[in-house]
This record gives C-alpha cells, structure tokens and sequence, in this order.
C-alpha cells in the first residue's frame, strides 16, 4: 500500500466518500418519514397556501395554533 501514488490513495478515498455519501443520501430517504412529528405537516400545509397566496387569519384559520 505505501508504493501506491498519492493520487491513487485520494481517488480511492474520494470513491468510498462518493459510495457514503450515496448510502446516506438513501437512508434519510427511507428512514425519514418514520422521523417526522405530527407538526411537520401543519408546517406544510400552511406553507403550502402561504405559497399560493392565502393569508393567515384571513384566507384561512388552523385550529391547531389555539
């Protein structure tokens, strides 16, 4: 291992960061949902007409911020 270049040590080194960062990117994608709490979607759905341009208290009221 020590008569390998440097440069071939940092390209396997960079490739196993690639196949982490992919590993990773795919857990948070299946184990995420599990995650959430039941605020997030109050969040969306406000946000979500907060985008389509209702206002809050007058276009609509949520009944959970009481």
């Amino acid at each position: 291992m020590l008569n390998r270049p440097i440069h071939a040590l940092f390209e396997r080194m960079l490739l196993i960061l690639a196949a982490l960062l992919v590993v990773m990117t795919v857990a948070s994608i299946v184990f995420l949902p599990h995650y959430l709490g039941p605020d997030v979607t109050l969040y969306t759905e406000v946000g979500q007409k907060l985008l389509d341009g209702q206002r809050p208290y007058v276009d609509y009221e949520e009944n959970n911020f009481r």
